[in-house]
């Protein structure tokens, strides 16, 4: 299975799967990073910068092993940045070549379509944050409290069907403090002691009016 793993417009750090993932990039002018990329199966989309190519971005070796990619978008002349970091050992900028990139010609950028945000478990705690299209948020078990970031209900989903038996019914869902809210679940492990593993997901800056009653069981995918 491969995943389509798509940032937000704000800063985003996308992390990578034990399969062929695509990151797909919006112009946000915002530096953003991707976490665990894999060379020669990994894809990263920069099709949504009309006229964008492989010519116009600087590559290079940053500091701790990171790699940097910084490019001007075409249209709007804002700078963005992508940090690769946690990469396989000996990978080096001068590994990605024009095949690791998606792009589109001038006048042929395709239009934004939903976003399907993976939030994997080799993140011990992670942020999803949303943006103005409709968008799956797509939850691993780790074991970890997360974090949803913009959520809109009458549009965007979150997917839990990575937790095998799950159903609405499990889920705890509170009002928190600031306008947040919380769901809790347990993901079917224990610990060493023996009691059920609970992982939770903090819900905020959400739509205005928002409020744990408004979740049903219509806003969630389940296996």
């Amino acid at each position: 299975m491969a995943f389509v793993l798509d940032n937000g417009a704000r800063f985003t750090q996308l992390v990578g799967t034990d399969e062929a993932d695509t990151f797909r990039f919006i112009a946000d002018g915002f530096t953003d990073a991707i976490s665990g990329f894999e060379d020669d199966r990994d894809i990263i989309d920069l099709a949504q910068f009309d006229g964008l190519t492989f010519q116009d971005l600087t590559i290079f070796d940053g500091r701790n092993g990171r790699v940097v990619i910084e490019f001007t978008d075409p249209v709007t002349q804002v700078s963005e940045k992508i940090f690769l970091k946690n990469n396989a050992d000996g990978f080096q900028a001068s590994d990605l070549t024009e095949s690791d990139f998606q792009f589109a010609p001038s006048g042929q950028t395709p239009p934004p379509t939903p976003q399907i945000t993976v939030l994997d478990r080799q993140s011990p705690w992670s942020q999803l944050v949303g943006s103005a299209e409709a968008e799956t948020f797509v939850f691993l078990k780790d074991g970890f409290n997360d974090g949803l970031v913009g959520y809109d209900p009458t549009e965007d989903l979150i997917d839990l069907s990575a937790y095998a038996g799950l159903t609405f019914d499990d889920l705890t869902i509170r009002n928190g403090n600031f306008g947040r809210v919380t769901i809790s679940y347990e993901n079917g492990d224990t610990d060493g002691g023996g009691n059920a593993v609970v992982e939770k997901i903090t819900m905020k800056d959400n739509a205005p009016g928002f409020f744990a009653a408004d979740l049903t069981e219509d806003n969630f995918i389940f296996g």
